[in-house]
C-alpha cells in the first residue's frame, strides 16, 4: 500500500509541532506543506472548513491511503484519527 501524509501549517502554529512529534516519534514520513506565505493555498484550507462547518484549526492533515482513493483530511491535533488512519493500516 502506498500511503502518504501531508500536513499544512503554519509558522507559529503550536499544534502542527505536536503533530509532527507524535509522527515522528512513530516514524512515520510525511511531507510538510507551510502555507504562511501562500495565501491562495490559505484561502482554499478556509474554505474547505467553512464548507465542512468546522473551525479552521491548523494542522489541516491529509492522509493518502493509495491510489484512487480519495484522501481523509481533518484539521487540529487529533491523535485518535492519526491513530485510526496512520497506525492500524
Amino acid at each position: 500500500m502506498s500511503r502518504t501524509v501531508k500536513l499544512f501549517t503554519t509558522k507559529s502554529c503550536v499544534k502542527c509541532n505536536g503533530v509532527k512529534r507524535w509522527l515522528d516519534i512513530r516514524g512515520i514520513a510525511y511531507e510538510v506543506i507551510d502555507v504562511t506565505d501562500k495565501p491562495d493555498l490559505a484561502d482554499a484550507i478556509r474554505a474547505l472548513a467553512a464548507d465542512r462547518r468546522e473551525p479552521c484549526v491548523m494542522p489541516l492533515v491529509e492522509v493518502h491511503k493509495g491510489l484512487g482513493d480519495p484522501p481523509v483530511q481533518w484539521f487540529d491535533f487529533r491523535p485518535d484519527l492519526l491513530a485510526e488512519h496512520l497506525v492500524a493500516v
